[in-house]
C-alpha cells in the first residue's frame, strides 16, 4: 500500500497557461536535531508521541486510510511530500506545518523546501504563531497576515486566518492585490463554513471554521470579497481539518480542504488552460 494520497483536480482557467500546483497542511513536525538543547528534544519527543496518538482518529472517523505504511514519523511524511512537490510548479503550505515554533522545526521544515526546490508559499495555523517567526529566515513571509507569490498567469494570495480573524487592514490589501484582475487562488488554513458544508464542519465542531457564530464582522466581509461573482479568485486552499473536503463556494469557485500532512496527505492541482 501506498504511504501517500495525492488527490488531484483540474481547474480550467480560459486565457492562462497551465501551471502544476501541490497543496500541503498539518503536517505538524515536532522536531529536534543536534542543535536542539535537551528542553526542545523533550518537547518534541512528548508532541510526536501525541501526534502518533491523535492522528489515526481522523481518518477512522472520516473514512480515510490509515494503514501500516501510514504510521511513519511525521518528518518522512513531510519529506515525501515535499519530494512529490518537486514535481510541480509552486507548493502552497496551508498551515501547521510544524506543531510549533522552535529552531528543530524551523530547521526541518525550511530542509525539506530547499530540497523541493520550488517557489512556494505558507501560511500561518492556529499552532503557529506568527510572532515566533525569525526575522530574515526562509520562512519569514509567514509573519506577514497578507503574501503573494507569483506563478506563471496567476497570483497566490497566503492570508492568516490562523486565529480565525480577517482585519480590516488585510481585507483592504487583498482587495488591493484582486483590483489588478489577475486570476488569484487564496491560500489560509481556517475554512469557510457555509451551507455546502455545514454538516460536516458542525460534526467536526466550530473551532474548524473561520465564519463561526460570534466572529468578527470582518470575517463576513472577507468572504464576500472573495467569493463576489465580480472576484478573480477561482480557488480556495484550506487545511486545518485533517480530512479532505471540496466545497463549492459559488457556482464556478470552490475550497479544496487538504487532509492532513501527517498522515501523508496532499492536493495535486492542475490549474490553467481550457477545459
Amino acid at each position: 500500500m501506498e504511504s501517500m494520497t495525492v488527490c488531484t483536480y483540474r481547474i480550467p482557467v480560459p486565457g492562462t497557461k497551465p501551471v502544476r500546483l501541490f497543496q500541503i497542511a498539518d503536517t505538524h513536525l515536532a522536531c529536534a536535531d543536534s542543535l536542539s538543547d535537551p528542553g526542545e528534544k523533550a518537547l518534541a519527543e512528548k508532541q510526536t508521541a501525541a501526534w502518533e496518538r491523535v492522528r489515526p482518529g481522523f481518518p477512522q472517523k472520516y473514512g480515510e486510510p490509515f494503514g501500516k505504511e501510514r504510521q511513519i514519523p511525521a518528518l518522512q511524511h513531510y519529506v515525501n511530500l515535499m519530494r512529490r512537490a518537486s514535481e510541480g510548479d509552486a507548493v502552497v503550505m496551508c498551515g501547521d506545518i510544524m506543531d510549533y515554533v522552535s529552531g528543530g522545526n524551523l530547521r526541518a521544515a525550511e530542509h525539506g523546501i530547499r530540497e523541493c526546490g520550488k517557489p512556494f508559499i505558507a501560511v500561518c495555523g492556529n499552532h503557529e504563531d506568527p510572532g515566533d517567526i525569525p526575522q530574515g529566515c526562509l520562512l519569514s513571509g509567514m509573519r506577514d497576515p497578507v503574501q503573494t507569490l507569483q506563478v506563471g498567469d496567476f497570483q497566490i494570495i497566503g492570508v492568516d486566518d490562523s486565529r480565525r480573524t480577517v482585519t480590516k487592514a488585510m481585507i483592504s490589501h487583498i482587495d488591493s492585490l484582486l483590483s489588478s484582475g489577475r486570476k488569484t487562488v487564496i491560500a489560509m488554513h481556517t475554512p469557510v463554513m457555509n451551507t455546502a458544508n455545514r454538516d460536516i464542519l458542525t460534526r467536526a465542531g466550530a473551532y474548524y471554521a473561520l465564519n463561526y457564530d460570534g466572529c468578527p464582522e470582518g470575517t463576513a466581509d472577507f468572504i464576500d470579497l472573495i467569493t463576489d461573482d465580480a472576484s478573480p479568485v477561482v480557488a480556495v486552499l484550506t487545511g486545518h481539518l485533517h480530512f479532505g473536503i471540496v466545497t463549492p463556494l459559488r457556482e464556478d469557485l470552490y475550497q479544496y480542504g487538504v487532509s492532513q500532512g501527517i498522515a501523508g496527505n496532499m492536493n495535486e492541482f492542475i490549474l490553467g488552460g481550457e477545459a
